[in-house]
């Protein structure tokens, strides 16, 4: 929300497009939010701007994300949105997120927990994800271990 000639504005951005029912349901909620917070908004405004709009049910979190990222640096809301550059951005989201992560080297891939205590993991040998072997029921030693995100 921005502040233009005493007037207050809310920007609304739905991935799956607006319409007027829409725009006046933001309006009604961003006024009712305000009114139980104390602040008069006779003179608040509700709308949209040109932006890009996604062409599936199941992209709406990688919108979010990239127009918060547009909207940070200043950037056109406008981008491609074709099922190639929507798998492109979700790479970059997964990529984004696992270099800044945490080391994970010393968790289990089952139940998240880290056991300096036990020594013995057992590691998948097709996918080398480690696990406690309680987490895993136990599988024998000595024998091939295949964990259920590889079966």
């Amino acid at each position: 929300m921005k502040v233009t000639t005493g007037c207050w504005l809310t920007r609304f951005l739905d991935p799956l497009g607006e319409s007027q029912r829409k725009l006046n349901r933001c309006l009604e909620a961003t006024r009712e939010f305000m009114r139980l917070n104390g602040l008069k908004v006779s003179r608040w405004t509700c709308h949209s701007v040109p932006h890009a709009v996604q062409q599936d049910g199941m992209s709406c979190g990688v919108f979010a994300l990239k127009f918060a990222e547009c909207i940070l640096e200043g950037k056109d809301l406008k981008f491609p949105s074709n099922t190639a550059a929507v798998n492109a951005m979700r790479v970059v989201i997964a990529s984004t997120c696992l270099c800044e992560s945490e080391s994970l080297e010393n968790l289990c891939s089952h139940c998240g927990g880290e056991d300096t205590d036990d020594l013995l993991w057992i590691a998948c040998d097709s996918c080398k994800r480690l696990y406690h072997p309680g987490c895993v029921k136990n599988p024998p030693t000595g024998t091939k271990y295949c964990c259920v995100l590889c079966l």
